[in-house]
């Protein structure tokens, strides 16, 4: 996110307004020029409050799969503090197997607002429970088979659906989400759906309806069937209707693309 998409001296006359604070904005940007991000910050740490940039943050952060720890690690370096977003690599390799506290960190050192991150997804438990009820001599390959897959593993759920011939095990976890989507919103569907389905595309939702704007039962049933998955377009989900949810679900609809 390139810095002169934000309209600074905007951001902290707002900001500066709404907490009663008596700030020169023009006088402490120009000493900060280039830098902009690091007024934000110093404000928000010297006056105890949330940072400025908290509201650039979360428009952005509708357009990513906030489950993808790579994704909205470089979004908050991104927006909080650009200088440092070379460094995302290094702080997921530091952080392995401990993102959430990354986040968490960050949030605090940023004077960030709290993201509310999705529980995660236990590819562990799924993929057993699934292997044993189709092949269960190969349930003793379960972590062997997620560490060949470790960032991806959402791929394996896929190929082993296709193998056996059997609806995708994720597909409860997209059922339990979609209940606080708002399905009236397609891209935000989308985006649920892709992060339970295919994460590292989640970001492509936007450019995916533009493409099949006014055949978007076709998008998702292609999508279910690449991925041997539930169709959104078979559930009563209200999906560009007046329905603001997806709370009518019934949680025993099967929906599967056969």
């Amino acid at each position: 996110m390139a810095n002169t998409t934000v309209d600074y001296k905007k951001i902290l006359r707002s900001w500066c307004l709404h907490h009663s604070l008596h700030i020169n904005v023009d006088s402490v940007l120009s000493k900060y020029k280039d830098k902009e991000f690091k007024v934000c910050l110093l404000l928000a740490k010297k006056h105890d409050l949330p940072n400025p940039l908290n509201g650039v943050f979360q428009t952005l952060l509708k357009s990513i799969d906030a489950t993808n720890y790579r994704d909205l690690t470089e979004l908050m370096l991104s927006v909080y503090y650009p200088v440092d977003v070379g460094e995302v690599g290094p702080l997921l390799h530091s952080y392995d197997g401990n993102e959430r506290e990354l986040i968490s960190k960050l949030q605090a050192n940023y004077n960030a607002c709290e993201v509310t991150l999705p529980s995660e997804i236990d590819y562990h438990l799924i993929l057993t429970k699934f292997l044993n009820d189709v092949d269960p001599e190969r349930v003793t390959e379960v972590a062997q088979i997620l560490a060949k897959c470790k960032g991806r593993e959402t791929i394996i759920f896929a190929v082993l659906s296709k193998e056996y011939k059997r609806p995708n095990p994720l597909n409860d976890v997209f059922l339990t989400r979609v209940r606080s989507v708002d399905c009236t919103n397609v891209t935000e569907l989308l985006r649920s759906y892709l992060g339970v389905f295919n994460p590292r595309v989640v970001n492509r939702a936007e450019s995916f309806v533009a493409q099949y704007k006014g055949n978007e039962e076709l998008l998702f049933t292609k999508l279910s069937q690449k991925f041997y998955a539930v169709n959104p377009f078979s559930l009563e989900l209200g999906i560009g209707s007046e329905s603001k949810s997806c709370i009518a679900l019934s949680p025993q609809s099967p929906g599967i693309v056969a």
